[in-house]
C-alpha cells in the first residue's frame, strides 16, 4: 500500500474497513447459522441483532467508499462506478474484499432460506393444530401426507 498514490491509498483505507466489517459480519452470520440449526431463539436473535448493527455500519462504509470512488474518478456518468480500473489498481485488497462481499452475501442467502423454510413448517403444523390444514401437493403435484423435505446444502 506504501506504493501507492494517496487517491489510491485513500480508498484502501476505506477498503480495510469494510473488510473488517465483513468479518465481523462473517461470524455473525455463523453464529446465526448455528442458532438456526439449533432452534436457539435467543442466539438467533442476538445473531440478528449484531448483523443488523454490523450492516448499519457497513452501508455507511459503503457510502464513503462510494464518495471517495467518485471523488477521485473512479465513476463516469454514463458508465457508473468504474470498478474495473480500481480492481486493476488495488488488486488484492479489492479481490479480497469482493470474496469476502460475496461470501457474506451467500451465507445470509442461505440463513435467510434457512428461517423462511423453519417459519413456512412451523406456520403448516399451526394450521394442521387449528384444524385449518390444506392439502398438501408433492413436486409431482398430487396430494401427499407428508411435506418434501427440501435439502438447503450437502458436504
Amino acid at each position: 500500500m506504501n506504493n501507492q498514490s494517496p487517491k489510491l491509498n485513500e480508498i484502501s483505507q476505506v477498503l480495510i474497513e469494510l473488510g473488517a466489517l465483513l468479518a465481523s459480519l462473517d461470524i455473525e452470520l455463523d453464529r446465526e447459522n448455528r442458532a438456526i440449526r439449533h432452534r436457539d431463539t435467543d442466539q438467533l436473535t442476538s445473531a440478528t441483532n449484531a448483523k443488523i448493527e454490523l450492516l448499519q455500519s457497513i452501508e455507511i462504509s459503503s457510502n464513503s467508499l462510494a464518495n471517495l470512488m467518485v471523488k477521485h474518478g473512479y465513476h463516469d456518468e454514463q458508465v457508473g462506478l468504474k470498478k474495473g480500473a480500481l480492481a486493476f489498481e488495488l488488486g488484492d485488497i479489492w479481490t479480497a474484499f469482493c470474496d469476502r462481499l460475496e461470501a457474506c452475501n451467500d451465507k445470509n442467502t442461505v440463513n435467510g432460506r434457512a428461517i423462511e423454510l423453519s417459519r413456512t413448517s412451523t406456520d403448516r403444523i399451526i394450521s394442521m393444530l387449528r384444524g385449518n390444514d390444506q392439502p398438501i401437493y408433492g413436486r409431482a403435484g398430487k396430494m401427499q401426507d407428508d411435506y418434501d423435505i427440501v435439502t438447503l446444502a450437502e458436504a
